[in-house]
């Protein structure tokens, strides 16, 4: 829970999270027509929390922040 707390509270300050709450799923693995493509490759989903909308300093997010 205290990861979490951070992650918010890095983005309510407009910062990259220090330390991101990811959520990984791999429904693929139970449900193979979720492959459309029919190759046998996985999908998987990222839930990522927490992202400002608006850095800090009131920045918007370009190349060079994105990277």
């Amino acid at each position: 829970m205290q990861a979490i707390h951070e992650a918010y509270q890095d983005g309510e300050r407009g910062e990259v999270c220090r330390r991101p709450m990811v959520e990984m799923v791999i429904p693929s693995i139970l449900d193979n027509s979720l492959n459309k493509t029919g190759d046998g490759n996985l999908i998987a989903t990222l839930f990522v929390q927490y992202a400002p909308t608006k850095l800090s300093g009131g920045r918007d997010w370009d190349a060079a922040s994105r990277a």
